[in-house]
């Protein structure tokens, strides 16, 4: 529940050809700390295009307990 690896992340963001993420989490907070990293904006520590996020639901498993998984599109952004 601790989210993606640091290593995972970084060769998701850097993948030639990977323009689509379907994400699902079942931890919204490390679903917020690695949107951080695929979304934010190309830089000199991130040198691939980013994500965005394109839709979102929630799916109740487990419908006697406080859990919901969070599923999300992400698509490459390309500028221009």
């Amino acid at each position: 529940r601790s989210g993606l690896h640091s290593t995972v992340l970084r060769a998701l963001r850097t993948t030639i050809g990977l323009d689509r993420i379907v994400y699902v989490s079942c931890n919204a907070n490390s679903l917020a700390d690695n949107l951080h990293t695929l979304c934010m904006p190309e830089s000199k520590k991130r040198r691939a295009p980013e994500f965005r996020p394109i839709k979102f639901c929630g799916a109740d498993l487990f419908p006697y307990s406080p859990h919901v998984e969070c599923i999300m599109l992400l698509e490459r952004f390309y500028e221009g």
